[in-house]
């Protein structure tokens, strides 16, 4: 009898681990070819002339493709918590979905920096330096246990995230405005510049969103290793990418932007102008790492909201109002594709 448990303990555990290898093989193929992403949705757009169906349904695929590394990781995540595997003692599970997660604004970061220096022949090679480190990791010894983080630390992320929630909400707004046209996103952007673009005000939020980054980070580095439900999941992959996001997107506006390029950093500087992010063979790349972020911004404070809202509205309404902003936030989502491909409705 007990070989018998044994014998079906182990058959149990072999099928559980099928789907966890299926997905991480998903994972590894989309970043091993996320450097080929910016090129087959240009190719796709291209196709345009030749048959408008072919190139909505090239272009639909080549963005599903683009998106898939975080769906995978997420998958994983999923499988692996649903076996009851240790992630403590299989470590390396969790570094891949979190890589798999930042995989968008880390390329987009490399690409800006190394445009400083005219190196950005270099990019698809420290892409792949990474995976490589990443990779080379299985090698290490399982992490030790970390103290719990402080009340101070909770404060400060929760804080931080209220103060940058209230900006991105009024900023994925302005970008919404970019589906009528551009002229309409600048003439929202100039009212609300009138606040935001204040100096004190303007600091407050860069020091916000470098508190999400610090916070933040300690908070992943912790809960990654720990078995989780399917929101917490969420929460903790999208919060990973807002962190890289953020330091890529300050990067990018601060740096690049306002001091080298001295321009102007509206949505059309960031999207191309009136062609979209699709005119050129470089530009595709921003569009999984605009598109994920908006996404990102709304899972990760939906997945917060259903434990905030729960103790004042019942567990009920609280999961209720979490579903209904990721929903929304795949929308948004879907919306702001259009102007950043070059469609407007005016």
């Amino acid at each position: 009898m007990q070989a018998q448990d044994v014998a079906s303990g182990t058959m149990l555990t072999a099928s559980r681990s099928r789907p966890v290898a299926a997905y991480r093989t998903a994972l590894w193929l989309a970043l091993l070819t996320y450097p080929l992403v910016p090129g087959m949705l240009f190719r796709s757009r291209n196709l345009v002339g030749a048959s408008p169906v072919l190139a909505a349904l090239c272009l639909l695929l080549s963005y599903a493709w683009s998106i898939s590394g975080p769906i995978a990781a997420w998958l994983t995540l999923y499988e692996t918590d649903r076996g009851k595997v240790n992630r403590r003692e299989q470590p390396q599970i969790a570094r891949e979905a979190i890589l798999a997660a930042i995989g968008a604004p880390f390329f987009v970061l490399t690409a800006a920096v190394l445009a400083w220096f005219h190196w950005t022949t270099y990019q698809t090679a420290i892409w792949y330096a990474l995976l490589a480190g990443v990779a080379s990791a299985r090698f290490l010894p399982p992490p030790e246990s970390r103290p719990a983080v402080s009340e101070t630390m909770w404060r400060l992320h929760h804080v931080s995230a209220l103060l940058l929630l209230v900006f991105g909400v009024a900023h994925v707004g302005n970008h919404l405005a970019a589906v009528e046209s551009l002229s309409a996103h600048v003439t929202v952007q100039n009212i609300l510049r009138v606040v935001y673009r204040q100096p004190v005000i303007e600091t407050v939020i860069a020091i916000t969103a470098l508190l999400q980054v610090w916070t933040g980070w300690m908070l992943v580095s912790r809960a990654r290793w720990q078995r989780a439900t399917r929101l917490r999941n969420t929460q903790l992959l999208a919060g990973a990418f807002l962190g890289m996001f953020f330091v890529s997107h300050l990067t990018g506006v601060f740096i690049s932007g306002r001091l080298i390029q001295n321009a102007d950093t509206t949505f059309a500087w960031a999207t191309g102008g009136p062609a979209g992010l699709l005119s050129n063979p470089r530009s595709p790349q921003m569009i999984p790492y605009y598109s994920l972020a908006v996404l990102a911004l709304v899972l990760h404070a939906g997945s917060a909201s259903r434990w905030s809202l729960a103790p004042v509205l019942g567990q009920l309404v609280a999961q209720r109002i979490c579903y209904a902003l990721i929903a929304l936030g795949i929308i948004v989502t879907l919306v702001l594709l259009l102007p950043m491909s070059g469609f407007h409705l005016a």
